[in-house]
């Protein structure tokens, strides 16, 4: 990452517990918890906007400069916890780490669009394998993601495996187990027959509709697991 476009957030020591955290959630702010190692963990809270924007930019993959009061400095958001039906986030999780230590984080694996991939051209299908893989670098050396260039990949079998990157400058594979995981592969286009949109049709007096339409408590729940912390 440009050391130029650090991401940044202050955030707010935490005195509220338990089921005073629910108070904080109703007024839109979101709890979260600073883990250094061989420290006690920090309970911290922000606004859940600032949160948010924050988490679109940063990822799980990018440094996050932070403050709590007076104290300063650098961390990776590792956990989130959402509410399981609306899927707002309702607790946070930031890791400390040493900005002169490389650290592991999983990257995000694209297609670089702009390069024009043969097989799509011959009408095949490009099937994205692995979303990600796991790298180490010096925090600000972490891509944001890794851009694959598909223009050798012509037909059916033609795949992209993780040996085949190249990685940017001061950034590593992680495990050498992870260098034959195939990340892009070519495939020919599945054809849809009649029988396939028959069994597609649900028999009468199935159940239509689905777990996600069905109304759930469960979201209250999940708030009471990480009250107290």
């Amino acid at each position: 990452m440009n050391e130029d476009k650090k991401l940044a957030i202050e955030l707010a020591e935490r005195k509220e517990l338990g089921k005073a955290v629910r108070a904080l959630r109703r007024d839109g702010i979101l709890p979260g918890v600073i883990n250094e190692n061989g420290k006690d963990s920090t309970s911290v809270s922000v606004e859940l906007g600032k949160f948010e924007a924050l988490y679109l930019q940063a990822g799980r993959t990018q440094p996050v400069e932070f403050t709590v009061g007076n104290q300063s400095g650098l961390g990776m958001i590792k956990e989130l916890e959402r509410e399981p039906v609306k899927g707002k986030i309702i607790h946070f999780t930031l890791q400390s780490i040493n900005r002169n230590e490389k650290v592991n984080a999983e990257i995000p694996v694209h297609l670089d669009e702009e390069v024009e991939i043969p097989a799509r051209k011959f009408g095949l299908d490009v099937i994205a394998v692995t979303h990600f893989f796991e790298v180490t670098a010096l925090p600000h050396d972490l891509p944001e993601q890794i851009l694959i260039n598909g223009e050798n990949l012509t037909e059916v079998g033609d795949r992209v495996l993780v040996s085949d990157v190249n990685l940017p400058k001061g950034v590593e594979l992680a495990g050498e187990d992870d260098l034959e995981k195939v990340l892009f592969i070519v495939e020919a286009p599945r054809v849809t027959s009649d029988e396939d949109l028959a069994n597609d049709v649900p028999e009468e007096g199935e159940e239509g509709a689905s777990a996600a339409d069905v109304p759930s408590e469960k979201g209250s729940e999940a708030e009471e697991a990480v009250e107290e912390k």
